[in-house]
């Protein structure tokens, strides 16, 4: 049974559909812009982030592959393009959601999308700004006290704060979905298997697409992601099933 209340407009499935691409287009042609322009200051960034990363005194970082350098160049740029274009997600994600939902769900959506993008954007900074530098030269001591020389690559520095970053984008992304469809009814323990193998498997692929040559990285990453979203969605994947809405008889 449908339930219309005032101001409920009716629109084909497809105009939805033409909205959601037309936002969709909106947003990658804008991330393409975005990544090209910072594609133009990459380098510039990529040597200051590298002297945050640096955990020698002196000078001992090298490039062994040129080759992979450029490749840590574009996927540096679309990451940051990613997270440059994050308020026009979440404009685009409210107003494409606004319409069908009533006012108190308009608030908490709102709230929800602030809160994620400047989560996301928070750990990003502090995983590149504290986390790394840290953990480098925490490693680095270790390795003076045993003697070694220090010659770094710094290539397979940038590679592992990008792909850790990128993941941390990713697994945001899931969780906020299963805590959208939580919200909104349609996440509970009837369906949570059906949630679970598209929302897992997109985190795989994506996972396992971004860092093929370290395939087995990838996979113990995806199976921590997957465990902290099983963690953080499980109040809605062992929800019951809401009762469906009826009115009496006479009316």
């Amino acid at each position: 049974m449908v339930v219309d209340i005032e101001g409920d407009v009716t629109a084909p499935v497809q105009h939805h559909l033409d909205d959601l691409t037309s936002r969709a287009t909106l947003v990658f042609f804008a991330l393409t812009i975005v990544s090209i322009l910072w594609l133009t200051q990459i380098d510039e960034l990529l040597h200051r982030v590298l002297s945050i990363l640096n955990p020698c005194d002196d000078d001992c970082l090298n490039l062994y592959d040129p080759a992979e350098w450029s490749a840590v160049r574009w996927l540096a740029s679309v990451l940051l393009g990613l997270l440059t274009v994050m308020p026009l997600i979440v404009q685009q994600t409210w107003s494409f959601s606004k319409p069908g939902l009533y006012p108190h769900e308009r608030t908490w959506l709102l709230s929800w999308l602030l809160i994620g993008c400047t989560v996301t954007l928070g750990i990003a900074a502090f995983t590149v700004g504290y986390f790394f530098p840290l953990a480098f030269e925490q490693g680095h001591l270790h390795q003076s006290s045993m003697g070694l020389s220090s010659q770094y690559d710094a290539v397979l520095m940038l590679k592992m704060a990008v792909a850790v970053v990128w993941t941390q984008v990713v697994v945001a992304i899931a969780i906020f979905a299963m805590i959208l469809a939580g919200k909104l009814g349609l996440l509970n323990q009837s369906n949570a298997d059906w949630w679970r193998f598209r929302i897992y498997g997109t985190v795989v692929l994506l996972l396992l697409a971004s860092m093929p040559e370290y395939s087995s990285i990838a996979l113990l990453a995806s199976i921590v992601c997957i465990t902290v979203i099983e963690s953080v969605a499980r109040r809605w994947l062992s929800a019951s099933i809401s009762e469906p809405l009826s009115l009496p008889e006479n009316c």
